[in-house]
């Protein structure tokens, strides 16, 4: 696993947004990203809860790989998978 480093794109291990390193003050990472709507958030979290994404071919690591009533969650460092099922009680167009 490589350092995380300023410049470095990063995801917390729990998913979510791809962020920005701006700076790495000991075990905290001060981290900016945009959301879908271009609004830009900055936030400081601790360096273990972080994956590092720069080097990835594909696109950054997904948590769940989805349809509509089944789920599959699977970790990032170990082969651990949860399924989930949804029921819909009632479906609207």
């Amino acid at each position: 696993m490589s350092e995380i480093a300023s410049g470095n794109q990063v995801q917390l291990k729990s998913g979510g947004p791809v962020m920005t390193v701006e700076e790495v003050d000991g075990s905290t990472a001060h981290v900016a990203w945009f959301d879908g709507e271009h609004n830009f958030f900055q936030k400081k979290v601790r360096v273990e809860s972080l994956i590092d994404v720069t080097d990835l071919k594909d696109e950054p690591a997904k948590a769940f790989e989805i349809d509509p009533t089944h789920a599959t969650v699977s970790c990032p460092d170990c082969s651990a998978k949860l399924e989930i099922r949804v029921k819909f009680l009632e479906h609207r167009i």
